[in-house]
């Protein structure tokens, strides 16, 4: 009911988003008074008054064994260790090197071909018929998720709330 038309919505706020947007402010303006009522706007301290403040803890993990092989080829450009695993359609990339070891510290499954090969070697040490095989090969590839693995059941018996945030895949 207060924008019967959309061509006069457009006609009167639909340029908003270019730079006149600041000659054009008492429209911007218009348009939150008209929107407020419409909308919800809370903040997470307005909800959850129980809220800590935010802990962060940074803790420096080094790379498993597997992590540090693959950071190794990949800085050297070994492309027989690369490829073992790997097929036509799943090669690493080494165009970029960077993201590449950006990748192998992340999680050597990142790496185009590493999951197979790391799989293979995994079942040499561990039973493949675990029910949690490919968890704990997944888990035993990073260090990071070895210290995520140690550290989740203790702080979630002692009541934390725990968020994992990841750039990556």
């Amino acid at each position: 009911s207060q924008f019967p038309s959309e061509t006069a919505f457009l006609e009167e706020f639909g340029d908003l988003k270019t730079e006149e947007q600041v000659k054009k402010l008492q429209q911007v303006k218009k348009l939150q008074s008209i929107l407020k009522p419409m909308m919800l706007r809370r903040l997470k301290d307005d909800v959850e008054k129980n809220l800590a403040p935010k802990q962060e803890t940074i803790i420096e993990v080094e790379l498993t064994n597997i992590q540090k092989k693959y950071y190794r080829a990949i800085l050297e450009k070994n492309f027989s260790f690369l490829t073992k695993g790997a097929n036509q359609h799943n090669m690493p990339n080494l165009i970029n090197t960077m993201m590449e070891l950006r990748k192998c510290c992340n999680h050597p499954y990142l790496i185009n071909g590493a999951e197979e090969k790391i799989l293979e070697d995994f079942r040499k040490t561990h039973s493949p018929d675990a029910p949690d095989f490919q968890l704990q090969a997944m888990i035993q590839a990073a260090g990071k998720l070895v210290l995520i693995d140690k550290l989740l059941p203790k702080l979630i018996a002692g009541g934390h709330k725990v968020l994992i945030f990841s750039q990556m895949v």
